[in-house]
């Protein structure tokens, strides 16, 4: 039996170990700190439908695999809820009639809906959308795994992948070695490093996003409203790149700053309010007074919100890849050696199809991690 060790507790590590387990082989998933603390269980858990046809068969793939997890008995909050797409001027109109298009949206009066100011240029219904609890729906996968017979270690960091020559033998923990013939890493923002550590590079940038949370609205709050402002993926990875040592020399983050708004209610009536994005280069928070602008830009399009009051704000930090798309599968030149990162602002949407494909071991070639890593090491 393959004996397999899963780096990082997010929602990618979950799911592989959750499918590996299925197809027999001996699982074992190592955490640093605990099942989804970092960006898979501080997001807004949107599952929208988008005019990318990739992102929506792998959003369909989601929104089945979470379902699945329900019929289980494993609750992750899933409820279809419509999206409310808004555009403020001329320019987001445009790109919210294109987007429109694209997903058959209908055209609504923006003043006949009741959360949005009085001169917002356009609105659209989009219909057959999802949303999730992210912390409950990564939860719900860990213990799918461990109901499938895989181990879950937290609070263990692991250092680096060992590697023999040309081959894979384990992972390496403050407790010590673990050896493995198959380590996967989906270690969010440590999957660059640690892959470093094994002599391999990959060109990840980290971008942190901010979310406020606040208390219930009075009346019902019926849809999640999305500013038509936010770019593709690959739009977004020209945005996320990280910063070069004269812009660090400069005290400058790199990258360009990017503030829309995504928002909706969590179960329970509190409304979750985002969405931002900005180079990260290290854990502690960093653009804290991005929470300003989100919550300004909300009163903008729902003047209504203004007296709410705000419980909590927090940050999550993702991984890019350059080309915007994740990083799934084989590393070349390290047999054994596998990779589940780069999910951006999108893993709770591709997560779960992506890595139960990798599991299985099915072709993903348009994630290969040959696109950026070739089989010589340093």
């Amino acid at each position: 039996m393959t004996r397999t060790i899963v780096v990082g507790g997010g929602l990618a590590g979950c799911t592989t170990a959750r499918y590996l387990a299925e197809t027999g082989e001996d699982v074992t998933l190592v955490e640093r700190k605990g099942i989804g603390a970092g960006a898979s269980g501080r997001n807004g858990g949107w599952l929208l439908r988008r005019p990318d046809a990739w992102l929506n068969r792998r959003r369909a793939e989601a929104v089945a695999i979470y379902t699945e997890l329900e019929a289980a008995g494993l609750d992750c909050g899933l409820r279809e809820v419509p999206l409310l797409l808004v555009g403020l001027d001329e320019s987001e109109r445009t790109h919210a009639e294109a987007y429109a298009s694209a997903v058959q949206a209908s055209r609504v009066l923006p003043a006949e809906e009741p959360w949005l100011a009085d001169d917002v240029e356009a609105a659209f219904f989009v219909d057959g959308c999802h949303s999730v609890e992210p912390m409950a729906a990564t939860s719900a996968m860990a213990e799918a795994a461990r109901r499938l017979g895989a181990e879950l270690l937290s609070g263990e960091e692991v250092k680096r992948v060992a590697v023999d020559g040309d081959r894979v033998v384990g992972v390496v923990t403050d407790a010590g070695q673990i050896g493995a013939d198959r380590v996967v890493v989906a270690a969010g923002p440590m999957v660059g490093p640690l892959l470093a550590r094994a002599g391999v590079h990959v060109p990840t940038s980290v971008v942190r996003g901010w979310l406020i949370q606040t208390d219930p609205a009075p009346e019902p709050f019926p849809y999640v409203i999305e500013q038509a402002v936010w770019p593709d993926q690959r739009a977004m990875a020209a945005i996320s790149s990280s910063p070069t040592l004269a812009d660090v020399a400069a005290g400058e983050s790199g990258g360009s700053r990017l503030i829309s708004l995504l928002m909706g209610t969590r179960p329970g009536g509190s409304l979750v309010i985002g969405t931002s994005l900005n180079a990260s280069l290290r854990d502690d928070p960093e653009g804290v007074s991005t929470t300003h602008e989100i919550a300004a830009r909300a009163i903008r399009i729902s003047p209504r919100l203004a007296g709410l009051r705000v419980v909590a704000s927090w940050s999550g930090r993702r991984t890019m890849l350059p080309d915007g798309f994740p990083l799934v599968g084989k590393v070349p030149g390290i047999a054994g050696l596998e990779v589940a990162g780069g999910f951006s602002s999108v893993g709770m949407v591709t997560i779960p199809g992506v890595c139960r494909a990798l599991a299985r071991g099915e072709s993903q070639l348009e994630l290969d991690p040959a696109r950026f890593v070739d089989s010589r090491r340093a």
